[in-house]
């Protein structure tokens, strides 16, 4: 077990075989669910709207809570979208949908500085209408 860098949370850090063993994940999670031959746990979670959406829940899955109020809350947090539909679209459009994945741009830059511009304009910009609003 170990701390979770994000809120010190418990979680048990799964190794490479684990992943494998468990089919959390396999090669055709890259794919279109139309093209995939056989079904991972990722594969058969994986609703998520947004690429930040996605790599929660390749963290969520790789390391996965141990503390059962942690994972009640989790559960409660995740249940409270589902359950209000209306809600979830209305902060996907206005806001999740808005925010440029930082984590693309950042590998652009970190890449042999493949990133344009207009990359770094989206990320800033982005970032500042954010925090002024």
């Amino acid at each position: 077990m170990a701390a979770n860098e994000d809120n010190k949370t418990a979680t048990m850090n799964l190794d490479a075989s684990a992943i494998e063993g468990l089919h959390v994940f396999n090669a055709d999670d890259a794919r279109p669910k139309a093209e995939r031959t056989k079904a991972s746990i990722f594969d058969v979670l994986n609703y998520t709207q947004t690429c930040g959406g996605r790599l929660t829940l390749e963290k969520w899955l790789r390391r996965p809570l141990v503390e059962k109020e942690a994972i009640e809350m989790r559960l409660n947090m995740v249940e409270a979208f589902i359950k209000n539909k209306l809600q979830r679209k209305a902060l996907h459009e206005n806001s999740l949908k808005k925010i440029p994945d930082f984590k693309k741009i950042l590998t652009k830059f970190e890449s042999e500085n493949k990133a344009a511009l207009e990359d770094l304009y989206k990320g800033g910009h982005n970032t500042y209408c954010k925090s002024n609003t």
